[in-house]
């Protein structure tokens, strides 16, 4: 029933082989204990793997094996470009427990193993599977919907015209061949399980259980490609982040087809460009960072979406620094962006917190809290700031850096050679950092770092002396006294620098510079 077309059994013998004799390496069956019992795979993972990757599932068919779902998909390929992992299960005798919770409970436990083992990103793990692994693939969508951030059957669908719940919404997409004669693409309502619809109708049938009734065809599919037979329809509602396709694939038989001919679509790299769209945890990227100060009062402020959220049932809140709490309006949804201002028009100075709540992306529901110091921020002495705030230590910290820098610059243009380069490499900083404002405390810390690495060197050859400027009065002078430019008190001026300090009638005290010969 589940077996390849024999034409396509015969190629992938042949292409097997080649294989051997070409030297591949061969994956050694892993064999785990679970419940008691015995069970094998394959596991999959680049050498130089980094932690906070993704996984991936796969499942062979009925009476298939790890081995040959790997050499079919190929997704260690795409693994080890992608950095991911992914792991190639055994079934008990070729077959997968669909009646039952035995092999849903052996795949949560290989979530499990792979998170210990290589660190995986809980967020990020994905399912598919082929033919009667497809069909398992339907399963897991009701029991595995909040573990699982996409699923990808192939091939196959439930019996008994049996459509998931969906407990949970789910992201997925159903790859099939037109030509496919064991899951017929027409559907087989007198088989002997229960029968099925038409291919097609399966899966709009479960898009409309989670309401997703918008239908878009792309034909050809894709779209650049002009003599192709493929085409996908996407089901989707506006505002919600779940998406339902089915990519249809012309002449195609009871197989991944790998792009060697027919449409030229590779099923795996399809699979893996549609995974990616998803995580459990969304991909937030705020308009300011945390502790962020000196943000525009009058202006919303945005969030960026990295994954696809419910836009309609996110909010956003203003959280006073003594705990009022305040629901925002949301002024933006364009292009992954949420916008939130304050229903009074302007949002309150001063420390506060923008929680936003109902964040979803599938069946996930998160909120996620910012500190902000919003409206300008006073960092003067003369205001008696806080200095443990974030807007002294580090607004502060640049502006007090910048004037030790201008101190600096104008008081060491008489070095020479190297320093010289790095008199000049200072005043272009403070040419730089000449206007500089940001709501970002760390983008001031650099701009700080930036000038003290200059600083530091030339400081110690601070010319104090060169800084002086000429200066008169109009009272009567009382007393005149003469230093050397270290400052060491002489009778009357003297071949070189000298500095003369006058004292006035009208108890102001001058001192000014000059260069005797």
């Amino acid at each position: 029933m589940f077996l390849s077309h024999m034409n396509r059994f015969h190629f992938i013998l042949i292409s097997l082989l080649l294989c051997f004799i070409s030297g591949a390496k061969a994956q050694t069956l892993e064999t785990v204990n679970f419940n008691g019992q015995n069970r094998t795979m394959l596991v999959h993972a680049p050498a130089d793997i980094p932690a906070n990757r993704p996984l991936v599932i796969s499942l062979h068919g009925a009476n298939q094996d790890a081995g040959y779902q790997r050499d079919q998909t190929k997704w260690n390929d795409l693994a080890d470009k992608e950095k991911f992992v992914v792991v190639y299960p055994n079934g008990i005798d070729k077959w997968w427990d669909t009646g039952g919770d035995s092999d849903v409970k052996y795949i949560e436990y290989i979530m499990t193993l792979m998170k210990q083992r290589y660190q995986i990103d809980e967020a990020r793990i994905y399912l598919t599977g082929f033919s009667l692994g497809s069909m398992m693939t339907y399963i897991c969508m009701d029991k595995l919907g909040d573990k699982v951030a996409a699923f990808a059957p192939v091939s196959g669908v439930r019996f008994d015209n049996r459509k998931p719940e969906f407990k949970k919404h789910v992201p997925f997409i159903h790859t099939h061949g037109t030509g496919d004669d064991v899951f017929k693409w027409g559907g087989d309502p007198g088989h002997m399980a229960g029968g099925y619809p038409y291919i097609p109708d399966y899966v709009k049938g479960c898009a409309e259980i989670m309401g997703l009734t918008t239908e878009t065809k792309i034909a050809p599919y894709p779209a650049d490609k002009s003599g192709s037979k493929d085409y996908l329809i996407k089901y989707t509602k506006a505002g919600d982040p779940i998406e339902v396709w089915m990519l249809a694939l012309d002449g195609v038989g009871h197989w991944h087809s790998d792009a060697s001919g027919y449409g030229g679509i590779n099923t795996t790299q399809e699979i893996w460009n549609f995974f990616k769209k998803y995580s459990l945890t969304p991909d937030i990227t705020p308009e300011y960072v945390e502790n962020s100060f000196d943000i525009p009062t009058d202006k919303p402020i945005c969030f960026t979406f990295g994954s696809n959220i419910n836009y309609n049932v996110t909010k956003g809140y203003h959280i006073s620094n003594d705990g009022v709490q305040t629901e925002l309006v949301k002024t933006e949804v364009t292009q992954g962006t949420l916008a939130f201002s304050h229903p009074d028009g302007l949002f309150p100075e001063g420390p506060c917190k923008i929680k936003l709540t109902d964040v979803r992306t599938g069946s996930a529901r998160k909120t996620f809290i910012y500190n902000y110091t919003l409206g300008i921020t006073d960092v003067s002495d003369e205001a008696n700031p806080d200095k443990n705030s974030y807007a002294y230590i580090y607004k502060g910290g640049f502006l007090r850096m910048k004037e030790r820098a201008l101190y600096v610059y104008a008081n060491t243009g008489h070095v020479k050679g190297y320093r010289l380069s790095i008199h000049k490499k200072l005043g272009e900083a403070i040419e730089k950092y000449k206007d500089f404002a940001s709501t970002s405390p760390y983008e001031y810390e650099t701009a700080t770092k930036e000038l003290e690495e200059l600083v530091v060197i030339l400081e110690p050859y601070v010319d104090e002396a060169a800084g002086i400027s000429d200066i008169s009065s109009s009272a009567t002078p009382q007393r005149v006294e003469y230093f050397t430019a270290n400052g060491i008190r002489i009778a009357s001026p003297q071949p070189g620098l000298t500095i003369v300090k006058t004292t006035y009638s009208d108890h102001s005290v001058v001192t000014t510079k000059q260069n005797a010969k």
